[in-house]
C-alpha cells in the first residue's frame, strides 16, 4: 500500500492577493483546486524546492517551505483548518 503525507493548513497563511489569484498563485508548483475553497499543493522534493519557489508570493513560499520541512508531499489549503503560530496569517 503507498501512502503520501499531507499538511493541512488554513488559507488564512494566504494573502488575499494569493486567494484571488487561485491557482494561477502556485505557478511552477503542482496545484489543484479543492472544491470551493482550498487547493492541494504538491510540496517538491528537497533538492528542487528553492528553484521552484524561486518567484512565488512570500506566503506561498513559507508555506511550501514549512511544509518541506516537516516532510510532507502535499499540503492541504482549506478555510476551515484552524491557523498554526508557526506561518503569518493574513
Amino acid at each position: 500500500m503507498e501512502t503520501h503525507r499531507m499538511l493541512a493548513l488554513s488559507t488564512a497563511h494566504l494573502a488575499q492577493s494569493t486567494l484571488e489569484k487561485g491557482t494561477d498563485a502556485f505557478q511552477r508548483i503542482t496545484a489543484f483546486e479543492k472544491g470551493e475553497y482550498g487547493w492541494f499543493v504538491y510540496v517538491p522534493e528537497p533538492q528542487l524546492l528553492e528553484e521552484l519557489v524561486e518567484g512565488l508570493t512570500e506566503d506561498v513560499a513559507a508555506c511550501i517551505r514549512f511544509a518541506a520541512a516537516q516532510d510532507m508531499q502535499w499540503i492541504m489549503f482549506d478555510r476551515d483548518v484552524v491557523v498554526i503560530d508557526q506561518l503569518a496569517s493574513h
